[in-house]
C-alpha cells in the first residue's frame, strides 16, 4: 500500500515513472522517424519507377544485391539493410532525363551520353535536402565513379567513396549486363561476372 511509502519514496517513484514515460515517447518518435525514412525512400523510388519501366525491378534487385555483397564484405546486418535502402535511390536523378534519351533503343551519341551523365548530379541535388538521406545522396552522386578516377561526375577515385557506393557501382553494372535493355540482350551471369573481374 502507498501509505507505507515515505514521501521521498513516492517522489522517487514519480520521477522514475516520468523518465519511463519519456523513454517510451522517445522510442515512439524514433520508430515514427524510421518509418518515415522508409516511406520517403519508397516514395522517391516509386517516382523513379514511373519514369522508367525497367527501373522498378532493377531497384529491388540492386537493393538485394547490395545487402548480400555488404554482408559478404563483413558489414553487420543493420548496415547491410541501410546500404540497401540507400541503393534504391541511386538512379533517382533519371527523372530529369528525357524519355527519348533514357529509352533510346540504339547507341547514345556524345551529347546524349553527356545528358545521361547528368543524372548523378540531379540525384545528388534531389537527395541533398535531408540529412537522413546523406548516404543515398552519396550513392546517387558517385555510383559512376571508377577506381582509376576516370568515372563521372567528378573523376573521383572510387576508393574515396563510401563502401555502399562502391558496392552499388559494381552491382549496378552486373544488373545492367544481365538485364534486357532497349539497346541490348541480357548477358549470361557468368559472362557478366567475368567482365566485371576483367574491369576491376
Amino acid at each position: 500500500p502507498t501509505n507505507h511509502l515515505s514521501e521521498a519514496d513516492r517522489d522517487l517513484i514519480g520521477v522514475v515513472a516520468q523518465q519511463c514515460a519519456s523513454a517510451l515517447e522517445n522510442l515512439r518518435l524514433h520508430i515514427d522517424l524510421a518509418q518515415s525514412y522508409d516511406h520517403m525512400i519508397d516514395m522517391l523510388a516509386t517516382i523513379a519507377e514511373f519514369k522508367d519501366s525497367t527501373t522498378g525491378s532493377h531497384i529491388k534487385r540492386i537493393d538485394s544485391y547490395t545487402q548480400r555483397v555488404a554482408l559478404e564484405l563483413g558489414s553487420t546486418p543493420d548496415e547491410a539493410v541501410f546500404f540497401g535502402k540507400a541503393s534504391r535511390l541511386h538512379d533517382v536523378g533519371k527523372i530529369g532525363i528525357s524519355d527519348a534519351v533514357l529509352c533510346k533503343p540504339g547507341k547514345l551519341d556524345v551529347a546524349e551520353f553527356a545528358l545521361i551523365q547528368t543524372h548523378t548530379r540531379m540525384g545528388g541535388t534531389i537527395l541533398a535536402h535531408d540529412r537522413f538521406l546523406a548516404l543515398a545522396c552519396e550513392v546517387a552522386l558517385h555510383h559512376h565513379e571508377r577506381w582509376d578516377g576516370k568515372g563521372y561526375p567528378d573523376g573521383r577515385p572510387a576508393r574515396e567513396c563510401h563502401l555502399a557506393t562502391r558496392i552499388v557501382t559494381v552491382v549496378d553494372v552486373f544488373d545492367a549486363l544481365v538485364s534486357r535493355r532497349p539497346y541490348k540482350a541480357p548477358w549470361e551471369p557468368k559472362l557478366a561476372a567475368q567482365e566485371i573481374s576483367q574491369g576491376a
